[in-house]
């Protein structure tokens, strides 16, 4: 097997380099995601890019800012719509979300259209206290 160079496999996988650039994706990971792809474990490459936001984001105690940004730029620039609403929706559920974070997620969110306006809806709801 001939090894692919990073930048190939990072196109192989429908990522950009902010996904490194900003840590949501590491080299390892990116390394063993190749391998799984090449078993034929699964040929849908969003469901790595979908399984390493929800990775990262169960790593992340919190965001600033900058970072909520940059993933957003991300979500907004994959190709794969339905892969970046749904992870979107796993942003959303981030209790450790401010208030201000969490409507710049749920605006973002409401961009893909009457399904995601429902998942804010039901966000919205869970994140009143009582």
């Amino acid at each position: 097997m001939v090894d692919t160079t990073i930048q190939d496999k990072l196109l192989r996988l429908g990522y950009s380099q902010l996904w490194l650039d900003n840590g949501i994706l590491t080299i390892d990971s990116l390394n063993q995601q190749m391998k799984e792809l090449e078993l034929g474990e699964d040929d849908n490459i969003e469901h790595y890019r979908y399984q390493t936001f929800i990775n990262y984001f169960a790593s992340q105690a919190f965001f600033d800012n900058h970072s909520l940004k940059q993933i957003l730029e991300i979500l907004q620039s994959d190709n794969d719509k339905t892969m970046a609403g749904s992870a979107t929706v796993g942003l959303l559920r981030k209790s450790s979300l401010t208030d201000e974070q969490f409507n710049t997620v749920a605006d973002f969110l409401k961009t893909f259209g009457d399904w995601a306006t429902k998942q804010v809806n039901r966000a919205k709801q869970k994140r009143v206290k009582p």
